[in-house]
């Protein structure tokens, strides 16, 4: 995975889903968003970092919605997003992007494991997902703290 710094948006891989995401056509999008974050949420075994990373990106679009959430700016963020696009989303996506989220800082996940091992007392990576959590935990679907 490259990675270049701890946003939703900054790997390989969180940039390929966005370009994939920019690309669809706006009817689809709902669907290529629960698709990433039921990719993560409903995985058993070992969670692979490239799904982690779809993930947190879908859960960051899903946050960026709602209105505690904060506008998403990131040059590798969706172009339709960044520039004002409106998305209609399915108003249960919260509780599945915080059941994601959740599933992603698991024990059993590559992408807990790599970000632990790569910090030591600060984790800008960690504090990120708590972010988006707390944000999509504050909305009236989520039904979550």
């Amino acid at each position: 995975m490259g990675t270049w710094d701890s946003g939703p948006f900054d790997n390989d891989t969180a940039a390929d889903w966005c370009g994939e995401l920019d690309r669809a056509d706006p009817g689809d999008r709902p669907a290529l968003i629960r698709n990433a974050l039921g990719a993560a949420a409903d995985e058993e075994g070992y969670l692979d970092s490239d799904l982690a990373c779809e993930a947190i990106a879908a859960a960051a679009v899903v946050a960026a919605r709602l209105p505690t959430g904060q506008a998403i700016n990131s040059a590798y963020a969706p172009d339709f997003l960044r520039s004002g696009d409106r998305l209609g989303l399915p108003h249960d996506l919260p509780t599945l992007a915080v059941r994601a989220l959740d599933r992603i800082m698991a024990e059993d996940s590559e992408w807990h494991g790599l970000w632990n091992d790569a910090s030591t007392d600060d984790n800008p990576a960690f504090d990120m997902v708590g972010s988006l959590r707390k944000t999509l935990s504050a909305s009236p679907e989520s039904g979550s703290d």
